[in-house]
């Protein structure tokens, strides 16, 4: 909304009211086990990520020339290799055969800001069908992020390989922006009110009894999930305002 006392949107004096938009860079190598194939096939899908590789990048990300780093995450289980050749009832054999095979390495990369990647709403006033004005969303990567895209698809097709896989088949491009789920930033926490649009606590600099509580405070994004992060900002948010009521600071 665009009030008389705030003619760039509430909480927007700063300008960067959707700014700093940002989530994961990801990456994935998929292959096939031979020691799977043949498998009986039955319902074990379990976990969503069977296995968490903790960072390691920083013991050599300085001399490939990238900062920051990525996790590495595994699934497994059902999966139709596309890479089969065949036709009629050898190719279904075929396909039987390596169900159970299927493994994917999966990376979350810590992404950069960067001034080129926000949200907008649609600047010709556009609405859906709700009557709700339309979000505009752009984004774009940096040679930090491409950089760190390349060193995942390299690490994990090195795994595959000494693991014996077969048919592996790595990432052509970063995931489309929005697949991790895992978006941050637009509303971001400053000291500096020129910097960003609310404090450590949520609060926002224009207004005293608006509180932001959700990832849209972060500066920037890493390699790990933010849901976590995000619940601690509102445990000390929330101890921040009742304590600012008893006080009766605003």
């Amino acid at each position: 909304s665009r009030p008389r006392q705030f003619p760039a949107g509430v909480g927007n004096t700063s300008g960067h009211v959707g700014r700093h938009l940002n989530d994961h860079i990801q990456g994935s190598v998929i292959g096939y086990l031979p020691q799977l194939y043949g498998h009986r096939t039955y319902n074990d899908d379990g976990y969503t990520f069977g296995v968490m590789v903790p960072r390691f990048t920083n013991t050599y990300q300085k001399a490939k020339g990238f900062l920051r780093g990525w996790e590495g995450r595994s699934g497994s289980g059902k999966g139709i290799d596309g890479q089969i050749a065949g036709f009629g009832r050898g190719l279904k054999d075929t396909i039987r055969d390596r169900y159970q095979a299927r493994i994917s390495l999966l990376g979350f990369g810590a992404k950069l800001d960067n001034p080129k990647t926000f949200v907008e709403l649609d600047p010709d006033g556009r609405k859906d069908q709700y009557g709700m004005p339309l979000a505009r969303i752009h984004s774009a990567y940096h040679e930090n992020d491409l950089k760190v895209f390349a060193d995942i698809k390299e690490k994990f097709t090195y795994i595959l390989e000494q693991a014996g896989a077969e048919s592996i088949r790595p990432s052509s491009a970063p995931a489309m922006p929005g697949t991790s789920e895992h978006e941050v930033g637009t509303c971001r926490m400053t000291a500096d009110a020129r910097e960003g649009v609310c404090d450590a606590h949520g609060q926002t600099h224009d207004v005293a009894n608006l509180f932001i509580a959700d990832g849209s405070v972060f500066t920037q994004q890493t390699d790990k999930s933010p849901t976590l992060t995000i619940m601690a900002l509102a445990l000390r948010q929330a101890d921040f305002i009742a304590d600012s009521v008893k006080r009766r600071s605003w």
